[in-house]
C-alpha cells in the first residue's frame, strides 16, 4: 500500500476539497511532497503544481489546525461582534471629527476627500481653513503637496494669515501680521505642517509622493495629507492605459495608503471648461465635471465643491457655497450646500461656532 493512499483516496473521493488541502499545507508549514505519481494513476486530470504541493497522510486527521480565515481577510459576524457592539454604545463614535462652521455638514475621517471647483473660486483657500481649524481643533498633522502654491514660504503666508487673523501687510482693514506673530505661529505650527516639494519632475508620480509621506507617517506622526492638484500627475500617465484606468489606479494606491496608516486624504481637481449659464454665471460643477474621468465620484468618500459668485455687483457679501455633494457613510455629513463668507484680509471663512469643550494646541490659546 503506498504511503500517500489515505490521500490518494480522499482526493480520488474528492470527500477533500482540493484548495483546502494545499491551503493546509502552506499555513500548517508541512513538509511539501511530491507524490505527483501516485496521484495521477488516481486523478489523471490532476494539477500537477497542486499536487506537488500536497501534504503526507499524517496531516489529514480531523483535528487538523483549522485555517484562520480572518488571517486571510475573511469575515464572519461573529468576529466583529465587539465592534457591532460598540457602534452601538458609542453611537457618535463613527461620525468622525468636527469642523467650527454650522453651516457646514461634513466631518473628519481617514477618508479620501475630493475636492473641486472652477478656478478662482476659492477650493485651496477653503481646504487651507479645513487644514488650520483640523490643527486648532483636533491636533492633525498634515503633508502639504500643493506645487500651485509654491513656493512653500507663499503659502505659509497664507496659512499664518489664516491663524493669526491677520494680514502680513495690514491691507483690506484686517491687523498686519508683524514678526512678533510669525515667530509664534513658526514655533507653535511647526510640528503639525510638513511641506513636499520634489526637486524633479521625476519625482511627481504618486506612488514616489506617498513614498515622502510614508516616511513623515512613521517620522512625524503625519494623520492627514493633501494633493493639490490631481492634475499635476496626470502627465505619468502610461499611454498603454486610459484616464479612467489611470484615475482608478490612483485611487487605489492612495485608498490603500489611508487604510495602511489610518490617514486622511484631500485630493483637489479641477473641472473641465464649463460653459457659462444664460446670464453670464458658471454653473456648479459636480466631480462628473473634474477633467479626466467620472471614477472621481466614484472612488471618492466624500465630495465638496467650492463655488462662487466672482462679480462683486452681484455678490457683494462675498458668499462662498460650499456644496457637500457625496457622503459614503450615514452619520458623516449631509449633502447640501452651505454657504460661508470669505474674509480677504485674513483669508479665513467665517460664520462659525467656537466649541470650548475642544483641546487645542498651545498656540491656540494665546
Amino acid at each position: 500500500m503506498s504511503k500517500y493512499q489515505n490521500l490518494i483516496n480522499a482526493l480520488s473521493e474528492r470527500s477533500i476539497p482540493w484548495r483546502t488541502i494545499t491551503d493546509q499545507a502552506i499555513l500548517n508549514n508541512i513538509p511539501l511532497m511530491d507524490v505527483t505519481g501516485d496521484i495521477l494513476r488516481v486523478l489523471p486530470d490532476a494539477d500537477t503544481v497542486d499536487i506537488a504541493l500536497a501534504f503526507d497522510e499524517s496531516a489529514l486527521d480531523e483535528d487538523l489546525q483549522e485555517i484562520n480565515w480572518t488571517e486571510k481577510g475573511v469575515f464572519t459576524l461573529s468576529d466583529v461582534n465587539d465592534k457591532i457592539i460598540d457602534l452601538k454604545r458609542n453611537p457618535t463614535s463613527d461620525e468622525g471629527k468636527r469642523l467650527p462652521w454650522i453651516n457646514v455638514k461634513m466631518t473628519l475621517k481617514p477618508e479620501i476627500y475630493v475636492i473641486t471647483g472652477i478656478p478662482g473660486m476659492g477650493k485651496s483657500a477653503w481646504v487651507d481653513n479645513v487644514i488650520m481649524n483640523s490643527i486648532r481643533m483636533h491636533g492633525y498633522k498634515w503633508s502639504i503637496f500643493s506645487p500651485e502654491q509654491l513656493p512653500v514660504e507663499e503659502h505659509a503666508r497664507t496659512l499664518i494669515e489664516i491663524a493669526s487673523n491677520s494680514n502680513f501687510y495690514g491691507k483690506y482693514n484686517t491687523r498686519e501680521t508683524n514678526e512678533e506673530v510669525i515667530g509664534e505661529a513658526v514655533t507653535g505650527l511647526n510640528e503639525y505642517l510638513y511641506f513636499l516639494n520634489p526637486p524633479d519632475d521625476n519625482s511627481l508620480r504618486i506612488e514616489n509622493i506617498l513614498g515622502l509621506i510614508e516616511e513623515q507617517v512613521y517620522e512625524f506622526g503625519i494623520n492627514a495629507f493633501i494633493l493639490d492638484p490631481y492634475n499635476e500627475f496626470s502627465h505619468t500617465r502610461p499611454q498603454t492605459i486610459s484616464e479612467t484606468e489611470y484615475v482608478s489606479h490612483f485611487f487605489q494606491k492612495v485608498r490603500r495608503f489611508c487604510k495602511k496608516h489610518n490617514c486622511m486624504a484631500w485630493i483637489v481637481a479641477h473641472p473641465t471648461k464649463l460653459r457659462k449659464n444664460e446670464d453670464g454665471t458658471y454653473p456648479v460643477p459636480t466631480a462628473y465635471d473634474i477633467a479626466g474621468s467620472a471614477n472621481f465620484y466614484n472612488k471618492a468618500d466624500q465630495i465638496i465643491v467650492v463655488h462662487r459668485e466672482k462679480n462683486r455687483d452681484k455678490n457683494p457679501d462675498n458668499i462662498v457655497q460650499v456644496v457637500v455633494q457625496k457622503v459614503k457613510k450615514k452619520g458623516t455629513g449631509e449633502l447640501g450646500m452651505y454657504d460661508l463668507k470669505y474674509n480677504y484680509g485674513d483669508g479665513t471663512y467665517t460664520d462659525f461656532q467656537k466649541y470650548e469643550d475642544v483641546e487645542v494646541p498651545e498656540y491656540y490659546n494665546k
